[in-house]
């Protein structure tokens, strides 16, 4: 089957069992593959009501048709579990080039459940699964183990993704890492990893994928070449990485969250923006497997307090976090954070969120140093938040405390902290302030992994999106007028239509970074899936593709125990006005987006149930 190559290895590691078996090919086209199918096998196997952490959860690793071809930014894979932290769904996607060489093993997917009776490394050949004993690689950080993994199978060409001593240690916050920068979780699917006793899973493939239409297949890819680099956000963005929107997009309108989002306006601007990374820090550029976008880059710092530091691909969201969100103005201070988060597998966002969170508990005297064990939490104190992010990894001292999230933190401290504890059903929310980005809100409010802005990754209230497409969404020949930044109107249908669009994305496996303006929408992937599938589909079919997913992921998370009442935001983001910058005075009360949201999605507004009749229109009744 094109695109396919028609194979789930399903991997028993309590009786060190392997089975491989097809994939009908109607669940491949209604599922796409890579996140599709993954919240399809999730929903169809795991039985309700299992334990995150026991040996019953499934860890399941796909990729979708389009990953391993030529087309670029297309070799991301995606992870599917039940997360520790949040009780409810737990996904991640990544990229570099784990997921190509998985395809060109020749498998869609994996699908692993049980414990192994040792610490152990799965180790897949093409046909050949085979598990070994970790030995010592135990205990190891993501950087080690990848390194160590090849010289122990004495082949460079082998693709590792791992967890660190936070997956080991069952911490809530650890993700899996491939590549070393590359990171899949939140919600804690690195721990789901742990309890497995499975530290790694090499893969080495010598396949390849075929296509229907290699013709049309290389005159897109070529098409999106050419847009790629005629693209001035593109050759920003691989000057710059993200680094860029840093200044130009979340400062502008007033959407940093700094000190844990009691203010927007962030004083060291000038001192951490991405021209200051460019001249002291910068080595060189680096891209994942088959594309040219260069959203990587190298860095080391060779002076001053933070000497012989080295890492890759720091984002706005490093500088968000570590920078404004906890006040550090010392860039090699953030750059040592991105570099610890990536060697331990930690979840960056949440990590950044954590310690926030415990230096305003700090600050309010609801924690001590008596607490901490000395450390002063005091706002940009680059020391304590190092400190930190080592004592959450290791699971040790006040560190275990933080690892749990700030919603459990809360609910112990008591105080008052529980309206600045910034999470959503106990995942917590990224750096965007949504006072300023409505938008963002809504998807932090209604994401099925919990807080995140990467399910909608909705960019219409930052321009980048096109006239006739926000008519087309809003209908009624609605232009953005009818979208103030501000203001709520609309926003339900426009987070609606791109979580269709990025489960989409997640599922055929193409990067939202790369995929942007006219690549992104329905007709263009659609273009894409009916040439390397010869699986027809139009623009209206890939769009409830995408629907069929999301409605999925719901249907699974109310099976688990989700609530309608848990479809909000932190009472801080409701009731407190931003104090000063861009937004000055804004509240984000999701109470008008989130029923417009459900009037789209035909949710019930009591119980939150899609209505029996979309079901069927899905197939999912």
């Amino acid at each position: 089957m094109n695109g396919y190559q028609n194979r789930l290895a399903y991997i028993d590691l309590t009786l060190n069992k392997f089975e491989f078996d097809t994939i009908p090919a109607e669940n491949l086209y209604r599922y796409v593959g890579g996140r599709g199918l993954g919240i399809k096998l999730l929903y169809d196997l795991l039985p309700q009501n299992t334990d995150p952490l026991s040996p019953e959860n499934l860890l399941i690793l796909t990729v979708g048709p389009t990953c391993g071809t030529f087309l670029p930014g297309t070799s991301r894979w995606n992870v599917t579990t039940k997360a520790p932290l949040t009780g409810i769904l737990g996904s991640g996607n990544a990229g570099g080039s784990w997921g190509s060489e998985l395809k060109w093993a020749g498998y869609d997917g994996i699908v692993i459940k049980g414990k192994a009776q040792e610490p152990s490394i799965l180790v897949i050949t093409d046909d050949h699964i085979e598990l070994m004993p970790a030995g010592e690689i135990w205990g190891k950080n993501t950087w080690e183990t990848e390194d160590d993994i090849r010289s122990l199978l004495r082949d460079p060409d082998y693709k590792v993704v791992s967890i660190g001593p936070p997956g080991e240690n069952l911490v809530p916050i650890a993700n899996l890492i491939c590549d070393k920068v590359r990171a899949a979780g939140r919600g804690g699917v690195g721990a789901v990893m742990g309890s497995k006793n499975l530290k790694a899973i090499a893969v080495k493939g010598t396949g390849g994928v075929s296509l229907h239409d290699p013709e049309e297949v290389k005159s897109i890819a070529l098409d999106l070449l050419q847009r790629a680099i005629t693209d001035p956000a593109w050759t920003a963005y691989t000057r710059n990485t993200s680094m860029n929107a840093f200044l130009n997009r979340y400062a502008k309108n007033g959407g940093l969250g700094v000190k844990n989002h009691q203010a927007s306006v962030y004083e060291y601007m000038d001192q951490i923006n991405h021209e200051v990374f460019i001249e002291k820090y910068k080595n060189r550029a680096k891209t994942c497997q088959s594309c040219p976008l260069c959203c990587s880059h190298v860095y080391a710092i060779n002076e001053g307090k933070w000497k012989g530091v080295i890492g890759e691909a720091p984002q706005s969201a490093t500088l968000q976090g570590f920078g404004a969100r906890c006040l550090l103005s010392d860039y090699g201070a953030i750059l040592l954070g991105q570099t610890l988060v990536d060697q331990y597998g930690l979840d960056m966002l949440s990590t950044e969120a954590i310690i926030a969170f415990a230096f305003e508990c700090y600050q309010r005297n609801l924690i001590t140093a008596e607490d901490t064990g000395g450390i002063e939490l005091t706002w940009g104190n680059a020391d304590a938040v190092h400190t930190l992010i080592h004592l959450m990894a290791q699971n040790k001292g006040f560190g275990k405390f933080l690892g749990r999230g700030v919603k459990a933190m809360a609910s112990e401290i008591g105080g008052g902290s529980e309206s600045f504890a910034l999470h959503v059903k106990g995942q917590e929310i990224t750096n965007t302030d949504p006072r300023a980005v409505k938008s963002w809100g809504l998807a932090y409010a209604v994401s099925s992994r919990g807080a995140d802005h990467m399910r909608a990754y909705a960019m219409v209230e930052f321009g980048n999106f096109p006239e006739e497409k926000v008519r087309q969404v809003l209908g009624d020949d609605k232009s953005f007028a009818e979208l103030e930044q501000y203001g709520y109107k609309g926003k339900g249908k426009l987070v609606a239509y791109f979580e269709n669009l990025r489960a989409l994305n997640d599922s055929l496996e193409m990067c939202k970074f790369f995929y942007r303006n006219d690549w992104t929408f329905e007709e263009s992937i659609a273009r894409i899936y009916s040439a390397v599938t010869g699986m027809k589909m139009s623009p209206d079919e890939a769009l409830l593709a995408g629907e069929r997913i999301v409605q999925l992921e719901r249907l699974f998370n109310l099976r688990e125990g989700l609530k309608v009442e848990d479809d909000t935001l932190p009472p801080r983001i409701i009731n407190e006005p931003l104090i000063n910058g861009p937004a000055a005075g804004e509240v984000c009360d999701p109470t008008f987006m989130l029923k417009e949201y459900y009037g789209i999605r035909d949710w019930d507004m009591n119980d939150g149930y899609p209505s029996n009749a979309r079901l069927q229109k899905l197939g999912l009744a």
